[in-house]
């Protein structure tokens, strides 16, 4: 509502009741004054899956009660107070699930060993932390592709690839390793 603000929002979670507090503080700058039905705040609840076990084995209600209470009134603003709410929510509630998957690997790109690369050539060490797309490319300092080291779906896993310096001339490139999330880019220098 235009000229109210809310100055201040708390939470307090009682973990033996799995009960939540949540207390909103609002105030304005003129009284609020409406002569139709109109809305000072909209206060959303989301609740996803309120069913657990307890330290005992056992099994609490899948009901969201919500309730409230308007507490001070300095406004002298004539609230209308619903009784409280609630929603049950149904046995499979997973609309919106998607799968975590945990991997002992993480994303990383190694050193080219060794550095600066001569003609004997070097490699580079990387880990992928999960299954999906991965490239590596070697790219020259005009932008240009010249060199593709890793393209397509790898598995999680540390690996290690061979620098085809035979392609290369003398100068500076650059590798960039694209994976998932995961990108990075190392500035290496081929001696020959």
């Amino acid at each position: 509502m235009t000229g109210w603000n809310i100055d201040k929002i708390t939470r307090k979670l009682d973990k033996t009741t799995n009960e939540e507090e949540v207390t909103v503080v609002m105030s304005g700058l003129k009284p609020f004054q409406s002569s139709a039905k109109s809305e000072l705040l909209r206060v959303e609840f989301l609740a996803f899956l309120p069913y657990y076990t307890n330290v005992d084995e056992m099994t609490k209600e899948k009901e969201t009660k919500i309730s409230h209470e308007v507490v001070g009134n300095e406004q002298c603003v004539e609230f209308t107070d619903p009784v409280g709410s609630s929603a049950v929510l149904s046995e499979v509630c997973m609309n919106n699930l998607r799968p975590i998957l945990l991997s002992s690997t993480d994303y990383s790109m190694g050193k080219v060993n060794p550095e600066p690369l001569s003609a004997e050539g070097g490699t580079l060490d990387f880990g992928i932390g999960l299954t999906g797309e991965t490239h590596i490319r070697i790219i020259n300092s005009a932008g240009e592709v010249v060199a593709v080291l890793a393209d397509g779906v790898m598995k999680v896993g540390n690996y290690s690839v061979r620098i085809p310096v035979e392609k290369l001339a003398s100068g500076v490139y650059f590798i960039e390793m694209q994976s998932g999330e995961f990108k990075e880019v190392q500035k290496i220098v081929v001696k020959k």
